[in-house]
């Protein structure tokens, strides 16, 4: 601490001055502060101080100054001053205070560059966590679609049914105005639709007549059978496949299983499939039944709208007809037996002696 009289000379200073600056009173007293300790003093930011803003604002707070003394070397001193009127009313004098806080702003960096290193650091692991979750997820996925592709080869599918669907369902969400977020999960989610049929015995998804009102309910249980395949993960993908699976077969109007769900209550992902999913499957031969052109399935499926479709999905559909056809011709399934023309190439199947066998 300083006391400086009106020309700014030193009037007394304290034992703390002495000590840290290393100098004696009588080099001290009397002394004009520029002129301290062989001008060490003659600091520009102190003379702004002391002789401008003092000046007008009779008070200066935490004005921290960085400099190299003689005696001490460099160090950050952080200022204080108070301009004081003696009783008198004419004479004032300047505490000045001074506190030493190179120490402090030294640790502060060391801590402010351990804090970057630490974060830089958190930052590597959080990312290679990130990394190796994101691997994890990756091959739970691919088991869970080779799962999808099992039970489809079960249905008499070559594994092109749930790729196609998956990318129907995307067009569709799109042309709904859903975020790119949402499509991407469909393309993610929607193949995993019919996975509970590996659980469904072979007679039954092979039979090549109608199924009996027994096998009908066993072949209603699949829904179910893939959603308790697909649940209790913390996949975001396989959270929604899990949807996609237990209600792409509930229906627009109630009248679907396993729930009876209708309108909104069923989430929009599996609205999305069981339009897709139909439409892919008549398009195809079954057990049970012949393919049909597109054209026709196209009509099928608008004919059902309201009524087993939610009309939304359905005008989405009819509007991304040439999505829907690009990817029927990407996908091509050339080897299913009862191949028919429109939505993909026509692929006639070959007679014994090479023509064109129409007639199947």
């Amino acid at each position: 601490m300083l006391a400086l009289d009106h020309d700014l000379r030193v009037v007394t200073a304290n034992s703390s001055f002495y000590e840290v600056f290393k100098v004696k009173p009588e080099e001290t007293l009397g002394q004009l502060v520029y002129d301290l300790g062989d001008r060490q003093w003659d600091i520009p930011r102190l003379r702004e101080m002391l002789e401008t803003i003092l000046a007008q604002q009779t008070t200066f707070d935490d004005y921290e100054v960085e400099h190299d003394f003689a005696a001490i070397g460099q160090r950050v001193m952080l200022l204080n001053a108070r301009l004081i009127r003696r009783p008198s009313g004419v004479e004032q004098i300047i505490l000045l205070a001074i506190e030493d806080i190179t120490d402090r702003r030294w640790a502060e960096r060391v801590l402010q560059r351990h804090g970057i290193e630490l974060e830089s650091e958190i930052a590597k692991k959080a990312s290679a966590l990130q990394n190796a979750l994101q691997r994890i997820e990756q091959t739970t996925l691919d088991t869970i679609h080779r799962l999808a592709k099992a039970a489809e080869f079960k249905d008499q599918d070559t594994g092109a049914h749930i790729v196609r669907v998956s990318h129907y369902a995307a067009a569709i969400a799109r042309r709904m105005g859903q975020p790119q977020s949402f499509a991407d999960m469909c393309l993610y989610a929607v193949p995993m639709h019919d996975i509970g049929k590996i659980g469904i015995p072979d007679h039954i998804l092979q039979k090549p007549g109608k199924l009996n009102e027994e096998e009908v309910q066993k072949m209603r249980e699949h829904p179910m059978i893939g959603a308790a395949i697909l649940s209790g993960s913390d996949s975001q993908v396989l959270r929604i496949a899990e949807d996609v699976s237990l209600t792409h077969h509930e229906r627009w109007d109630g009248s679907g299983y396993p729930r009876g769900l209708h309108n909104e209550a069923i989430p929009l992902v599996g609205r999305i499939t069981a339009v897709v999913d139909v439409f892919d499957a008549l398009c195809f031969h079954r057990p049970y039944r012949e393919a049909v052109p597109v054209e026709q399935a196209m009509k099928m499926v608008q004919d059902d709208r309201g009524h087993a479709f939610d009309p939304a999905v359905v005008d989405a559909f009819m509007a991304s007809k040439e999505a829907i056809m690009a990817i029927g011709d990407r996908f091509v399934d050339v080897c299913q037996p009862g191949f028919k023309r429109g939505i993909y190439k026509w692929v006639a199947p070959q007679t014994a002696n090479g023509a064109n066998n129409t007639d199947n």
